[in-house]
């Protein structure tokens, strides 16, 4: 069964029905119990800018990702094949999520990978870590700045 949650609509030219393995939730009161019965998150979005806070939040979960190569652009962790499936035509969504939900140990190696890159990268203790060493390089930076330079250095 495929679930489409979420409070936004689709584009009068992209609706249609619900029919037999294809369920339109719309807004889900209980975010959490979705979260848990989710196979997989697909996150078609073929924009190659912005931050997939949905998809960070399947990580977290462990729930395995399947999303368009140029997510990348704005999830530099991204790891085709460790911590999500990339796919681009029909074909290959519809080929990338059969896998996920026919294959138990590659959606566990997918979800684990995704949770791996969340506690690494996004977990709060993880990303202090990078945000003090690029703010002491800013800082660095900065002071190095002749007096009268200008903000060019800044």
């Amino acid at each position: 069964m495929v679930r489409i949650v979420g409070a936004g609509g689709l584009p009068s030219r992209l609706r249609i029905e619900s029919e037999p393995g294809l369920e339109f939730v719309g807004f889900a009161e209980d975010l959490e119990a979705e979260w848990e019965r989710a196979a997989a998150m697909l996150v078609p979005i073929p924009v190659r800018l912005g931050f997939r806070t949905r998809l960070v939040e399947a990580w977290a979960r462990a729930v395995p990702v399947v999303t368009d190569a140029s997510t990348a652009a704005g999830l530099p962790a991204l790891e085709p094949d460790r911590n999500c499936l990339v796919a681009s035509s029909g074909q290959e969504w519809v080929e990338a999520a059969s896998r996920l939900l026919d294959n138990d140990v590659l959606a566990a190696m997918i979800g684990d990978g995704g949770r791996s890159t969340f506690l690494g990268q996004y977990l709060a203790t993880a990303a202090k870590d990078r945000f003090g060493i690029l703010s002491a390089k800013a800082i660095d930076r900065w002071s190095r700045t002749p007096v009268g330079a200008g903000s060019a250095g800044r």
